[in-house]
């Protein structure tokens, strides 16, 4: 079995507005694109979302998530907010909330009932996500997500980024991404979501996406 490994990655050197930076923002629109993430995401949360419902994404980045889940939850009666710690996005749409903040730092958990995430807890090392898993699940009935998957195959593919032409920055990142993802089953016990309380079910895609939904067990609807 191959070891987690976390490792810096180099998007996380680079200022807000570098070049290499925006090109990644742009890389990594068109890999969400290309493994069908955004699309997951929004059919779920389709499904899951009731009346009332706070959403939070977190490291919602560009907003390019939120805008699309406004566009598919309007009317719903939900309310959607970014939480990230680069200032808010030009263009977020009127009544979208944002929060700028160090994810490890964030005390507004109580506020949210569901939480999405795409892409990221693969950079934390394992103690900060079992806090993590801790905090965010207190108050949430429902928390899912896309991550990486850690194998060979899944290295193969990251390094193989280029044919998607993606820029030096993500071509590193891709691979970096892969050695902290996660196989099946270890993000739910990282998390601390093995017991009782939470019902975890998770697949891989076929472009390799870990795609998980985690629901509190007495949590009843759709």
């Amino acid at each position: 079995m191959i070891p987690r490994r976390v490792f810096p990655e180099l998007l996380d050197s680079l200022e807000e507005g570098d070049p290499a930076a925006l090109r990644n923002r742009r890389d990594l629109r068109r890999l969400n694109a290309v493994m069908g993430n955004h699309r997951w995401l929004c059919r779920q949360l389709e499904r899951l979302v009731r009346p009332g419902d706070r959403v939070l994404e977190l490291g919602a980045g560009d907003g390019v998530l939120l805008r699309k889940l406004d566009a598919r939850l309007r009317g719903r009666g939900v309310t959607l907010s970014g939480l990230d710690r680069c200032a808010s996005p030009i263009g977020l749409p009127a009544g979208v909330n944002w929060i700028r903040a160090d994810l490890l730092e964030f005390e507004g958990w109580a506020d949210y009932s569901v939480v999405v995430v795409n892409l990221l807890l693969h950079q934390f090392e394992d103690d900060a996500l079992r806090g993590l898993g801790l905090r965010m699940g207190a108050s949430a009935r429902c928390v899912l997500g896309n991550e990486t998957v850690r194998g060979r195959w899944h290295g193969f593919m990251a390094r193989a980024s280029y044919l998607l032409g993606m820029g030096p920055v993500s071509r590193h990142d891709a691979v970096v991404s892969v050695r902290a993802g996660f196989r099946p089953g270890e993000l739910r016990q990282l998390l601390g979501w093995t017991e009782g309380r939470w019902r975890v079910e998770e697949h891989v895609s076929l472009l390799s996406a870990l795609r998980f939904c985690a629901r509190r067990e007495d949590e009843r609807g759709p």
